[in-house]
């Protein structure tokens, strides 16, 4: 049901935060916040090992076997080490 068709719904009158939602909201907030620089962190931290190991000599195959994913995957981790 769209709130505007409510009618008990005033858009002039909003109802006031909840205390717990809003904690709980900034909570998750900062924890997805902290993830997703952990994550990107990580991500780097991959694109280089496999940048290194495909230097060093290791095969596509390799890399696909040791990582689960594709030979096109494996490229654009590369590409993306060498950028950085």
């Amino acid at each position: 049901m769209d709130p505007i068709d409510r009618p008990d719904y005033n858009p002039n009158k909003p109802r006031p935060a909840n205390p717990a939602t809003m904690q709980t909201l900034r909570m998750l907030t900062d924890t997805w916040r902290g993830l997703d620089a952990d994550t990107a962190a990580a991500h780097a931290a991959l694109c280089e090992a496999v940048k290194a190991a495909k230097d060093a000599g290791h095969t596509y195959q390799q890399l696909v076997t040791a990582t689960d994913t594709s030979v096109a995957t494996i490229q654009r981790w590369i590409e993306k080490a060498e950028k950085a």
